[in-house]
């Protein structure tokens, strides 16, 4: 009898056994299991490693039934023999049994892995299994099963007092462990873990400092930067740390309330963006610490601190926390006697850059030169004694200056976040329209060295015009000199408060000066009122009936400052809201989950979501005219709807269609190749100043919806909303797959703007087009007729 047959037969034994019950005594199972097991005893060890793998794929598959439960005890207890097994077959087993909320013969499989020498790759599956061992199972076992886990990740357990609890505890305690001053280090941690409210005490603060006095304050700082780089779960990115974990982080972190020296508060918030990163369908890595994180930069004095909590405020998303953030902000501004908005502007700091908004660090005979790129980038370049360019890291300075080199690696990611950050509050100013001293504007834009690069690449509005930066000077729409002495005021221009030529203008000069935005403000696209949206008054339909994928949806709507919530198959509804207090304004945007839509995710969330009306409400959430809703504020909620569906709709997935049994496909075809939006529509005066310059500029015309692109195969139309592709001939739709096509696209083609993917998408598409002689991917050409 062959091996397969042998399992065979052990599975329809096993299946006859448990067929059509309804309860089973559990002596009873286990003496059934064991008489349809018997076969294995004598056969090969192979024969119970191909049982073992089989038996966990049914298992996971088919859920529910009794011969499904029995044969999952079964396989535990082939386990218990010393199977051997190999690294593919021991990764396939640990991915078959990381699904959250199901029992599984944990204790088996670990045995089998401990077995085995450890590998990246199994590694790499422990860490995603682990996460999936929930209290489902009980506390304690799950406990259990986490501390092995832990151990054959990381090794065997301190020896210390204190009781590992996850990843970053398990390095810390090693580390204590080994130390001459260990005694010193249980007593903080023990110390630490009695800290059980969000808040420390003073009496529990006045302990901490006479424990880190005991210690010795300048070892305890230096430990503590080094342990906050780990950040709150080391090596781990999705897992989410146990209880236990965060009051050990919780406590240690407010040992720091009153130290603040640098570069601690740096550190802290990465630790707490590090906390309060999303695990989708789970949440965040630990709000508890995130919380703890921001509660104690609050504490910290000095302006670093408050330069900190402004970028987590524009990177934090959670509720909580973005309370606690606004809270220390307020106070900070509060004790300052300025405006938040001021205070954020003071407190950006110049990330060590001179006023050409480089830095330039020394390493024996090599030089580090830091520099910014594309706004949000910052870019490392190496040089010898001589200025000779280098294309990589010294080995020199990787031997010597390691430490300094991951401080300088470091200083680098905390400085592109900080940007980020504040291009994000830069680019609110166009809502706002809040006005800026002159003062202000030479000393926290246009002069600051971290944000002179993309403020000096703006359009600011001055009490005498429009003006712009230009060859070290303000210039206005003639190309004079702006006396900034003269003028009193500023504010960010917003292209809706002009003419149509005035627009054109700004437009024309950018492009003529191959200037690029930072983000969209002259080519910005602006939202009127339509009749019909004077008809009906109070709300706008202008982006209703639209099928968009939920997920991109809630991520984008976060990051544009709304509120939203995935909703699922549980009481989850809840309204897009966008909270404009400065203006006595609440916007609210209806979606819904389609009523004919039953696709949802394994943690039972919708795919898909269905738009409705936008209103806007006053602060006794009643509905306002559209008319009386500032023009600034309604075109940029207006632009925001628009980018909600341009990214998110399923209109845009070209796969999509390319299924005939898939829901909405009325819709998808009315999206992929109907109606422009003002999106859309500027994406065809861009193109319109750009195609001149273009290699392919012969090969490309504009036709109304579209981007017409003649080919040496076919004469293809590319839709400016949705980027999908008709060909002709045959006259039928060309799928291409987001990624196919981005290689076509010369790196030094300059846009006006940054970040509009669709924009090069479409590009992209069309080089790749006008040369389709010369396109490999099989997937399109298989397409041809």
């Amino acid at each position: 009898m062959t091996q397969a047959a042998v399992v065979a037969d052990v599975l329809d034994d096993l299946r006859g056994r448990f067929a059509g019950q309804n309860y089973y005594d559990p002596t009873q199972r286990d003496v059934s299991i064991n008489a349809a097991l018997a076969p294995l005893q004598d056969a090969p060890p192979e024969v119970a490693v191909d049982f073992v793998l089989i038996g966990l794929r049914i298992v996971r598959e088919g859920p529910g039934s009794w011969f499904v439960h029995a044969l999952n005890h079964a396989v535990g207890k082939v386990l218990r023999r010393k199977l051997i097994f190999t690294e593919d077959q021991l990764v396939e087993i640990i991915g078959l049994v990381s699904v959250p909320h199901r029992e599984f013969p944990f204790k088996g499989i670990l045995n089998a892995v401990q077995s085995f020498a450890m590998t990246p790759r199994i590694a790499g599956a422990l860490r995603l299994l682990r996460p999936c061992i929930s209290e489902f199972l009980g506390g304690s076992e799950a406990r259990d099963l986490h501390a092995r886990i832990d151990i054959l990740l990381n090794g065997p357990a301190p020896k210390t007092a204190l009781a590992v609890e996850g990843a970053w505890s398990q390095i810390v305690f090693q580390e204590i462990s080994e130390s001459a001053q260990r005694p010193a280090w249980e007593r903080i941690f023990a110390h630490a873990s009695e800290l059980k409210s969000s808040e420390a005490p003073k009496k529990w603060r006045a302990t901490a400092r006479q424990l880190i006095t005991e210690l010795g304050r300048d070892t305890f700082l230096e430990a503590a930067a080094r342990w906050l780089v780990l950040g709150p779960s080391p090596d781990r990115p999705g897992v989410q740390i146990s209880a236990g974990e965060a009051e050990y982080q919780k406590g240690f972190l407010w040992f720091l309330a009153d130290q603040g020296d640098d570069p601690l508060p740096a550190l802290l918030a990465n630790f707490a963006e590090g906390a309060l990163k999303k695990i989708p369908m789970l949440g965040a890595v630990s709000q508890k610490v995130g919380n703890a994180c921001v509660n104690v930069l609050a504490e910290f004095p000095g302006i670093e601190p408050v330069s900190q909590l402004s970028r987590l405020a524009q990177r934090v998303r959670y509720d909580t926390a973005q309370r606690l953030i606004e809270e220390a902000l307020n106070r900070a501004a509060e004790k300052a006697g300025v405006s938040r908005e001021q205070l954020e502007e003071m407190s950006t700091p110049d990330c060590g850059l001179g006023l050409d908004g480089t830095r330039t660090e020394r390493f024996g005979d090599y030089c580090a030169r830091v520099s910014i790129a594309e706004t949000t980038s910052a870019i490392l370049q190496w040089s010898d004694q001589s200025g000779k360019a280098l294309k990589s890291v010294p080995a020199y300075v990787k031997e010597h200056h390691s430490e300094e080199l991951k401080d300088l690696q470091r200083n680098v990611k905390d400085m592109e976040k900080m940007l980020s950050a504040h291009r994000a509050r830069i680019e609110r100013l166009l809502l706002t329209q809040r006005s800026i001293p002159i003062e202000t504007l030479r000393t926290c834009y246009l002069g600051h060295p971290l944000l002179a690069d993309m403020s000096r690449r703006l359009i600011w509005e001055f009490d005498c015009g429009l003006g712009l930066w230009h060859n070290g000077r303000v210039i206005d729409a003639a190309e004079r000199e702006i006396d900034l002495k003269s003028q009193k005021a500023v504010k960010l221009w917003h292209p809706v408060s002009s003419d149509v030529q005035t627009i054109f203008h700004w437009r024309c000069w950018l492009e003529d000066h191959g200037i690029r935005q930072s983000f969209k403000q002259a080519h910005r696209e602006v939202y009127l009122i339509t009749d019909a949206e004077r008809e009906t008054s109070t709300y706008s339909n202008r982006f209703a009936a639209h099928i968009l994928r939920q997920q991109p949806f809630a991520a984008l709507a976060v990051q544009r400052g709304w509120e939203f919530r995935v909703m699922g198959q549980w009481d989850s509804h809840n309204t897009p809201t966008l909270e404009l207090p400065q203006f006595g304004l609440r916007i609210e945007y209806d979606v819904d989950f389609p009523s004919n839509e039953n696709e949802v995710t394994g943690h039972h969330v919708y795919l898909l979501i269905r738009t409705g009306q936008v209103r806007f409400l006053d602060g006794n959430r009643m509905r306002q005219k559209l008319e009386s809703i500032p023009p600034v504020i309604f075109s940029e909620v207006m632009r925001d709807l628009d980018l909600f569906t341009g990214v998110a709709s399923i209109g845009n997935d070209p796969a999509y269609g390319q299924n005939p049994a898939a829901p909405f496909r009325e819709y998808w075809n009315s999206f992929s190749f109907g109606e422009l939006t003002e999106m859309a529509k500027n994406r065809a005066s861009v193109l319109e100043r750009i195609l001149p310059r273009l290699a392919i500029a012969e090969r490309c015309r504009l036709e109304g919806r579209f981007l017409v692109v003649r080919g040496d195969l076919a004469t293809y139309r590319i839709h400016l909303g949705s980027s999908n592709v008709f060909m002709e001939p045959p006259g039928r739709f060309l799928c291409i797959v987001d990624g196919s096509a981005t290689l076509a696209t010369p790196r030094n083609l300059s846009l006006p703007f940054e970040e509009d993917h669709k924009l090069s998408q479409i590009l992209s598409k069309a080089f790749m087009l006008a040369n389709d002689r010369k396109i490999k991917d099989q997937s399109i050409l298989r397409q041809f007729p």
